[in-house]
């Protein structure tokens, strides 16, 4: 499954970010760790960018929202952000998850993190699929 889901976002990648500069690794750590911070500290968007949202998905206690993250003067996102959390019942605390997915052309170091921290959605990504055609289609239509 998580072969699938790496497939498909490969394929969204590769629509998303057509003549995209490739990730680079510090526009990788703001999605991963910098945008958490402006968000807990109501902070401004890191100067040179800004955020698209690409939608929500809930299904149970899981919710993903993906986010495409836009240098100034261009269309297409430079990195998407999946942005994950799960209810956790028997502790009533949440989990949450920031992902993010380079551009194609990004350095295999990025992709190989990525693919790495997809683990944090579980091992059964199923509850998402769904979510994520919807969201491929989406961007096969444009």
């Amino acid at each position: 499954m998580k072969k699938i889901i790496v497939a498909a976002f490969t394929l969204l990648a590769l629509n998303s970010y057509a003549q995209v500069a490739p990730t680079t690794q510090e526009e990788y750590t703001y999605a991963t760790k910098g945008y958490k911070v402006e968000v807990q500290n109501g902070l401004d968007v890191k100067k040179g960018y800004h955020w698209v949202d690409y939608g929500k998905h809930t299904d149970g206690g899981n919710t993903l929202n993906i986010s495409g993250l836009i240098r100034d003067n261009e269309t297409k996102p430079c990195a998407i952000l999946l942005y994950y959390e799960k209810d956790k019942v028997d502790k009533k605390e949440k989990i949450e998850a920031y992902l993010c997915m380079p551009t194609s052309g990004a350095p295999s170091a990025l992709w190989d993190s990525y693919n790495g921290s997809l683990g944090q959605l579980g091992e059964n990504l199923k509850w998402a699929d769904y979510y994520i055609h919807k969201l491929l289609m989406r961007f096969a239509d444009q």
